[in-house]
């Protein structure tokens, strides 16, 4: 009797402690897969640029949807690397012109924002933060 109680309590233990060990790798499965479906979206536009023939990205938006244009050049590379000739409109010209490529509405539309920022900054409407913020703010 005394070795059917011995077993026995060795049996259950043996039940209870491989139980727990699955519970906890299933509880550990279920945070990462958690983890993964709240993670933060990382956006790329590799899939929208190019290397033109001295070597600067380009923005490659002729393909693109016009509805998916704004959105792929707020997260580009290629927006902070403008806004950092400001306050050289010129520059910023030429840049847009020679590193977007764009057959839609787009890039006209993003040029008449850069006039709209300059001839307020010019005509002394508006502050260099404010014209910076409305170019970033495209």
């Amino acid at each position: 009797m005394n070795r059917i109680f011995i077993v026995s309590l060795v049996v259950i233990f043996l039940l209870i402690s491989g139980l727990s060990s699955c519970m906890k790798d299933l509880y550990y499965a279920s945070v990462e897969v958690k983890k993964n479906l709240i993670a933060p979206k990382v956006y790329s536009d590799i899939n929208y640029t190019d290397i033109d023939n001295f070597g600067n990205k380009i923005l490659l938006l002729s393909e693109v949807q016009e509805s998916k244009k704004r959105e792929v050049w707020e997260n580009s590379a290629l927006k902070e690397e403008m806004l950092n000739f400001f306050p050289n409109y010129t520059a910023m010209y030429t840049f847009i012109e020679l590193r977007i490529l764009d057959t839609g509405k787009f890039k006209e539309t993003l040029l008449a924002q850069i006039t709209n920022a300059e001839e307020h900054y010019i005509a002394g409407k508006i502050t260099a933060q404010h014209a910076k913020a409305m170019l970033s703010e495209f």
